[in-house]
């Protein structure tokens, strides 16, 4: 299983001496970038050699992608940059969590909320199918976003679209705070082509792992080695202590998933 990290930018040399095997980047910082800064950004993301496997943190609440202010034109015109942009960089995934991007008011109607997040979704899809990127649809706990809490509700919505290059991310993070035990997603592991990870604290604020998430991820690396996932798991915190506590993140996954195949024996194959 190949081990990566949510990071911005400036952090990408330190992932690589630390040994992640991949990064994941900001899409709002990529986003902020006009042209010609994008331009000579994209050569020193690349300059490091280590893969950028995707994008997170799509989009906040200046870009609504469902309820009263969303509009199909600002969403749409942004998806098209950030695929170029993607492509360019050799990305793989495009996650979809943005929780303040898919905030409702109260009174708005679910349903025509959970249309208005499918045909978001399938358009995404579709346009990222000629980059042959991967849309991974994700479920937040319910602290951080009123839409879209549950693995099991994302994944009838992903298996309802039945799009190729649309799946899931499965956030440990939201799904332990929605109230979800791992059994609850076994049935969803069909569609799951990537696993994000971190530690917390009481107030929900999210860090790069520590000694004491060792008993947690281990745990969590035995279930997914039951469900035969063998794909990619990044940690996605808030990256401003990357450089103090990057690095044991690393060790740490890398020392669960050895106990973990003991248990539950999987032939390994590179996914990137």
């Amino acid at each position: 299983m190949n081990i990566g990290c949510c990071i911005a930018t400036k952090d990408i040399p330190l992932a690589k001496e630390f040994g992640y095997d991949y990064v994941e980047l900001s899409a709002k910082e990529i986003m902020k970038m006009d042209t010609e800064l994008w331009k000579l950004k994209r050569k020193e993301i690349l300059h490091p050699g280590i893969p950028v496997l995707g994008f997170s943190a799509f989009a906040d609440e200046q870009m609504p992608l469902i309820g009263p202010s969303a509009q199909e034109e600002v969403w749409s015109a942004y998806l098209d940059i950030l695929l170029e942009r993607a492509s360019q960089l050799h990305i793989k995934n495009i996650g979809i969590g943005a929780p303040k991007a898919r905030m409702i008011p109260s009174e708005y109607d679910y349903g025509l909320a959970t249309r208005e997040m499918e045909y978001f979704l399938y358009t995404a899809a579709r346009k990222a199918n000629s980059y042959d990127i991967t849309i991974l649809y994700e479920a937040l706990h319910p602290k951080e976003c009123n839409f879209g809490n549950h693995t099991q509700e994302c994944y009838q919505t992903v298996k309802h679209i039945h799009s190729p290059n649309l799946k899931l991310v499965y956030d440990v993070y939201h799904a332990i705070n929605t109230g979800e035990q791992y059994a609850d997603s076994r049935m969803c592991f069909d569609e799951i082509r990537h696993v994000h990870i971190n530690s917390w604290d009481q107030g929900l604020q999210r860090y790069f792992l520590f000694e004491k998430d060792l008993p947690y991820v281990k745990d969590l690396c035995v279930f997914l080695q039951s469900v035969g996932y063998d794909n990619t798991i990044s940690v996605e915190a808030f990256d401003a202590d990357f450089p103090e506590t990057g690095a044991a993140s690393v060790s740490i996954i890398r020392e669960a998933l050895y106990e973990a195949e003991i248990k539950h024996p999987l032939s390994r194959t590179p996914s990137l």
